[in-house]
C-alpha cells in the first residue's frame, strides 16, 4: 500500500521528521518499506503489509503501531457524534449471514462523495460504495443466489459471478457484488444528485472465494478478505458527514448484526519473557504497549493478565502467542538479545525407566551386549508361528487396521521374532558372536478381555554363536552358553539390588528342556532359555539362539533388598565357601540364604566353580563372597566373625565341604 506522510501525521505527532529513522522504525515493526518516493510534493512510503493484517491497510492502523512503539497517544479522528438521520425512503433487507453488519445512508450529494469514500478508505481502512439513487428501482436486498450471474462492472468489463456470492440487488437487477465491485447500472456520475452510500462488514472467506473465482482484485476486496473491523461501519459514515458539513438531509438504514466477539486470552508474563529472551521487561511496560495497540487489560496480577483483543483484530488474534508477537514488534525485534542466557533451571527428576537402564547397562555392555532398536510391529506370518507353539496366542495380538505394509500388520507381544531375525542377518554377514539387547514397549490384549489392551516395558536379550568372538578354540557347549547367559542376568539383578531365584519355566516359545523363570521373592519378573526348535526352524535359524526377557515394569516396582554393588577406594576381602547342593536343586538358591544371614559388608556373591563326581546325588558349588566398605578398610577378624555366623546359619540347609 501507499502511505503518505501528511496523512500519517493526521493520526500521530511523529517524534522525528527523519525519513531514514521513520523507514527503519516501520521496518522494525513488521511493515516493510519497499520504497520512499515523492508524489505531488508529499513523501509516500510504499509498504509491504502483513498478509493477515487488514488493519494495516490504513493510515490509522499504521499510526497505531507507531503509537505503541513511541508510546505517543494518537490524534482523535474528526467525526460527527451522531448521524442526524431521517427516513431512508428505500426498503432494505439483509438475507444472508455472510453480511455481518450493514448500513445504507442517503445523501443529497454527487460525484464528489465518491472521492471522499476513497479518502476514508485510506484513512481508516473501511471500504464503502456509492449508488446513484435515481438508478435504484424498488427495495434493496443483501442476498445470495444459487446460480451463476453475469454483470457489467464499473470498469466496463463483463464478469461471471459464482453461485453463493453476496449480492446487492434492487427489485430488478444486481447493483453490486458485495465487497468486490459495483455494477455500471448504478454508477455515480457527474449528473448524479442523490447517492446511497453503503458501509458494511462481510465475511472475509466469502469475499475471498468470490473475488478469486471472478479473477478480480479491488481495493475493497483486498481489505475485506483480510477482515474489516465491523465497528467502523458507522464510524466511516460519521467521518463522511464530517467531511461534508453542508449536507443537511440524511436518511439511514442500519443492520447491526451480531456484536463483535470479544476474545479474551490469558497472557503469561513468564512465557513472554522466556520466548523473547528478555527477563527484565516489566509487567507495566508489557501492559502499556498492548493498551496502545488497542488491547483491554483485565484481572491484572504479577504472573499474568487477561487481555481482550480489539475489534479490528477479530480475525487474527486467536492465541497467546499472537499477543506476544504483537508486543515484540512494537517493543522492537532488534531490542532482544540473540544469545540465550545460561540455563539455571533445575534438572528434572529421572523417569523410572531411565534409572532402570542406568543401573543395568553397565552389566550388559561389560558382557559384550550392544543395544538395538527394532520396529514395534511384525507380520501375520510371525503371529502364526507363535500361535503354533501356543494355541490362542493370536487373540492376544492387536492388529493394525489398514497397515502400510503386510510386514507391519500386528503390534508385537514379544521381541523374540525381531531379535532372532536380526541374529540371522548378522551371521549371514560373518558375525560369529551375536549379543544384543533392546529396551522396548510391548503391546497385547488382556487374556479373556479382548476389548482391552495394555502396554509394558521389557528388557530383551538375545545371544547366538560364540560367547568370546576372537578366541581360537572350540565353541562353548549349549550348557555352558546358557550358564553364561544366566550369569549376565544375575549381574543385572545384582545391579538392581534384587534377589533373584531361578525356577522351572513353561514359556511356549522356548525349548522345554532349556528354559527357566526368574523370580524376585514370589513374583515372576522374567524368563530365559533356548529358542524353541520349531520356532527356530520356522525362522530359518542356523544357530542356537538364547533369549531372555525381563519385565522392567515389575522390576522397577520392587524396592531393592540386597545392597547394590558399590565402587569403593578401599580394598575388598574375599572368602570362598563350598557347599553340597542337590543335583536337582538350583545352585542359586543358596545365594538368597547367604545374603539373608551375612553381615552388612557383604557386597556380592558369585558362583565360581561347580564340581560333580559320578555316583553322587549332589554337586560341590563354590561361592565367592566379597566384603567391602565404602568408608574404611575392613579387618580380617570382623570378616571372619561374619563368615562364622553365616556358616552356623547355613548348616541347617546345606552341608559344608572341607
Amino acid at each position: 500500500m501507499k502511505l503518505s506522510l501528511s496523512l500519517l501525521k493526521k493520526f500521530i505527532h511523529l517524534p522525528t521528521e527523519d525519513l531514514g529513522m521513520l523507514r527503519h522504525t516501520l521496518d522494525d515493526v513488521g511493515l516493510e518499506v519497499e520504497e520512499v518516493i515523492q508524489e505531488g510534493g508529499d513523501v509516500v512510503f510504499k509498504i509491504e503489509t502483513l498478509a493477515h493484517r487488514g488493519d494495516h491497510l490504513s493510515a490509522q492502523g499504521i499510526a497505531r503501531e507507531l503509537s505503541a512503539r513511541f508510546l505517543i497517544p494518537m490524534i482523535p479522528l474528526n467525526v460527527v457524534q451522531e448521524i442526524p438521520s431521517s427516513e431512508l425512503l428505500v426498503e432494505v433487507s439483509v438475507e444472508t449471514e455472510c453480511c455481518l453488519r450493514y448500513a445504507l445512508m442517503s445523501l443529497e450529494a454527487g460525484e464528489k462523495s465518491v472521492d471522499l469514500l476513497n479518502s476514508i478508505l485510506a484513512e481508516i481502512g473501511q471500504p464503502m460504495h456509492a449508488f446513484d439513487r435515481a438508478c435504484v428501482e424498488g427495495s434493496i436486498h443483501v442476498t445470495t443466489r444459487p446460480n451463476e450471474e453475469e454483470i457489467v462492472a464499473l470498469d466496463g468489463k463483463t464478469y461471471k459471478v459464482p453461485p453463493g456470492s453476496i449480492l446487492i440487488c434492487d427489485s430488478k437487477k444486481i447493483l453490486a457484488v458485495a465487497g468486490v465491485i459495483g455494477c455500471q447500472n448504478s454508477m455515480v456520475t457527474s449528473s448524479t444528485k442523490s447517492v446511497l452510500v453503503e458501509s458494511a462488514a462481510f465475511d472475509p472467506v466469502s469475499i475471498r472465494k468470490t473475488a478469486k473465482k471472478m479473477g478480480i482484485s479491488t481495493d475493497a476486496s483486498y481489505a475485506f478478505e483480510r477482515g474489516c473491523d465491523r465497528e467502523k461501519v458507522l464510524m466511516a459514515l460519521k467521518r463522511l458527514l464530517a467531511l461534508l458539513p453542508a449536507i443537511k438531509k440524511v436518511g439511514l438504514y442500519y443492520y447491526p448484526g451480531q456484536k463483535t466477539p470479544k476474545r479474551t486470552l490469558e497472557l503469561s508474563f513468564a512465557r513472554l519473557r522466556a520466548l523473547l529472551n528478555a527477563s527484565s521487561i516489566s509487567r507495566e511496560e508489557i501492559e502499556e504497549r498492548l493498551m496502545f495497540l488497542g488491547y483491554e487489560i483485565t484481572d491484572r496480577s504479577e504472573d499474568h493478565s487477561l487481555v481482550i483483543a480489539p475489534s479490528w483484530r477479530e480475525w487474527n488474534v486467536l492465541t497467546e502467542t499472537t499477543v506476544i508477537e504483537d508486543f515484540a514488534r512494537v517493543y522492537g525485534l532488534n531490542s532482544f538479545p540473540l544469545e540465550l542466557p545460561p540455563l539455571d533451571y533445575k534438572k528434572p527428576p529421572q523417569h523410572k525407566n531411565e534409572i532402570f537402564l542406568e543401573k543395568v547397562e553397565s552389566s550388559l555392555l561389560g558382557n559384550g551386549f550392544f543395544e538395538v532398536m527394532t520396529k514395534s510391529y511384525y507380520s501375520q506370518e510371525a503371529v502364526s508361528f507363535l500361535n503354533e507353539l501356543q494355541e490362542g496366542v493370536e487373540m492376544l495380538h492387536i492388529p493394525i487396521k489398514n497397515s502400510v505394509e503386510r510386514e507391519y500388520s500386528h503390534l508385537k507381544i514379544t521381541n523374540i521374532i525381531h531379535l532372532a531375525r536380526l541374529s540371522e542377518y548378522n551371521f549371514r554377514r560373518g558375525i560369529l558372536s551375536f549379543k544384543a539387547y533392546e529396551f522396548a514397549r510391548l503391546f497385547a490384549r488382556q487374556k479373556g478381555k479382548s476389548l482391552y489392551e495394555y502396554e509394558r516395558d521389557v528388557l530383551s536379550l538375545a545371544f547366538a554363536g560364540r560367547w568370546h568372538q576372537g578366541e581360537w578354540k572350540e565353541e562353548e557347549s549349549k550348557d555352558t552358553k546358557i550358564c553364561l547367559l544366566k550369569g549376565v542376568l544375575e549381574s543385572i539383578y545384582a545391579s538392581l539390588g534384587l534377589p533373584v531365584s531361578i525356577k522351572p519355566g513353561s514359556i511356549p516359545c522356548l525349548h522345554p528342556g532349556y528354559q527357566a523363570a526368574l523370580y524376585v521373592n514370589d513374583t515372576q519378573t522374567g524368563y530365559f532359555g533356548l529358542i524353541h526348535p520349531q520356532l527356530s526352524s520356522r525362522l530359518g535359524l542356523d544357530q542356537d539362539l538364547f533369549y531372555a526377557e525381563l519385565d522392567a515394569e515389575t522390576l522397577t516396582g520392587i524396592p531393592p533388598r540386597h545392597p547394590q554393588v558399590i565402587f569403593s577406594d578401599f580394598p575388598s576381602i574375599k572368602r570362598d565357601l563350598t557347599l553340597k547342593v542337590p543335583k536337582k536343586g538350583f545352585a542359586t538358591g543358596a545365594i538368597d540364604a547367604i545374603y539373608a544371614s551375612s553381615s552388612q559388608f557383604l557386597q556380592q556373591v558369585a558362583i565360581v566353580n561347580v564340581f560333580e563326581k559320578q555316583g553322587e546325588d549332589f554337586r560341590r558349588v563354590t561361592y565367592r563372597l566379597s566384603f567391602q566398605s565404602d568408608e574404611r578398610t575392613l579387618q580380617h577378624e570382623e570378616v571372619d566373625a561374619g563368615v562364622s555366623t553365616l556358616l552356623s546359619s547355613l548348616k541347617e540347609t546345606y552341608s559344608l565341604c572341607s
